[in-house]
């Protein structure tokens, strides 16, 4: 009976130190993992974190030669927009009422664009743009005013034998030509404003009908 307690002592103490043997390489285990994945974490953190500083940096020179372009294409733009109004007031009287004489189709063949900005940031540079473009805006309406003029003169010439309009002069002489179409005065009804030029045009095309 005694040795079967003595045993069963025995058996308790080695099961204890096992257990806690096994409790010890448990915590190591645990411990190992943890210093594991710190490292693991830390270098995941790191990539990301490199990852972020690029698109950064990336991002920052991006906007940087954004705003390098658009102070390019605004200067290119400013030194257009004075060419192009000398040119343009050339093509008219001092008042804008009349074409200047012998205007020639090729004088008022002028490409009508506007010049494309992107992400201009707020601040002098943006002000400056939309000076200009509001120059570029005013500059396209007196191409477009200065081509239709020239399209309606270039009409109004066309029912007569001779040219009877030359910016604000009118011939002397009028003679319609005799092959003259009803179709060749319809484009009169397209003015509608009442303007020194288009009453002009419109007592010219009058004339044309009833000779």
């Amino acid at each position: 009976m005694k040795n079967n307690f003595d045993f069963a002592i025995f058996y308790a103490f080695i099961t204890r130190d096992k257990i806690l043997q096994r409790r010890v390489v448990m915590k190591e285990k645990i411990k190992n993992f943890c210093k594991k994945n710190f490292v693991a974490l830390i270098m995941v953190l790191s990539v990301l974190l490199v990852i972020a500083l690029v698109a950064l940096v990336v991002q920052v020179n991006k906007a940087k030669a954004e705003v390098e372009n658009a102070k390019i294409v605004l200067q290119g733009m400013k030194e257009e927009n004075i060419e192009l109004e000398q040119k343009l007031l050339a093509l008219f009287d001092d008042k804008q009422e009349f074409l200047a004489k012998d205007v020639t189709k090729e004088q008022v063949n002028m490409e009508n664009s506007t010049p494309l900005f992107t992400n201009v940031p707020e601040g002098k540079l943006y002000e400056e743009v939309e000076a200009a473009l509001a120059d570029r805006y005013k500059i396209n309406e007196l191409i477009v005013k200065a081509q239709s003029y020239f399209d309606y003169q270039d009409k109004t010439n066309a029912l007569f034998t001779q040219r009877v309009l030359n910016g604000s002069d009118v011939a002397k002489d009028l003679v319609i030509r005799k092959d003259l179409l009803s179709e060749d005065l319809a484009f009169v009804d397209d003015l509608f404003e009442q303007t020194p030029f288009n009453e002009k045009v419109k007592g010219l095309v009058n004339i044309a009908k009833t000779q």
